[in-house]
């Protein structure tokens, strides 16, 4: 029985990073074809034949953007904001769950210690929110620091109480990643409430 269950847990697990691997490490458009360098283009010029140009991040996170895609030439904000939008989903159902399993690779150590530790502290019985929907998600904020990306996202999302009732729950969550390794997957590093 033991092992069965052990089974479906590592199975749980592969599951789980494989979907962020597609979703945060996943080449998106352009992107896509190797061997092609950012060119960046003086005002007036036509672009080099066969450059790719990445286009100008616009909103509050704008330079920290940029600043990442200095770095990690295949970050691109839509594709980050789309796994980010999957692992919220996974981290939410996981923690209504008690699935500490499934939370370990998706989150930094001390914010996993801070989600075990809620799991241990409302016991077996308790029943806890369940998520509901993502209603909403935006880049609020992004930076590098000393080789790190820290992208901070507003979530909007809905839970449900024991009774029923449901709420609305805004958090900021910032993952972050060592923008010159080779893995692609960003952890949650910071949870807060929206201001």
């Amino acid at each position: 029985m033991v092992i069965i269950e052990l089974i479906v847990f590592a199975a749980v697990a592969l599951f789980i990073v494989a979907r962020l691997y597609a979703a945060f490490g996943r080449k998106t458009g352009s992107m896509a074809r190797e061997g092609q360098a950012d060119a960046p283009r003086p005002t007036g010029e036509a672009p080099t034949p066969g450059a790719r140009i990445r286009p100008a991040f616009t909103g509050p996170a704008a330079g920290g953007l940029e600043a990442i895609a200095a770095i990690d030439s295949h970050f691109s904000p839509e594709g980050f904001l789309t796994g980010a939008r999957a692992a919220y989903e996974i981290i939410a159902n996981a923690f209504s769950a008690g699935d500490k399993q499934a939370l370990r690779p998706l989150l930094a150590d001390d914010v996993f210690d801070a989600y075990a530790g809620a799991i241990d502290a409302r016991g077996p019985d308790a029943v806890a929110p369940r998520f509901v929907t993502l209603r909403k998600a935006d880049i609020v904020d992004a930076e590098v620091d000393g080789g790190t990306g820290k992208v901070s996202v507003l979530f909007h999302g809905s839970f449900a109480a024991a009774d029923d009732n449901v709420s609305l729950e805004k958090q900021v969550w910032t993952f972050e990643r060592d923008l010159r390794s080779r893995d692609p997957n960003w952890r949650l590093s910071a949870v807060a409430p929206a201001q």
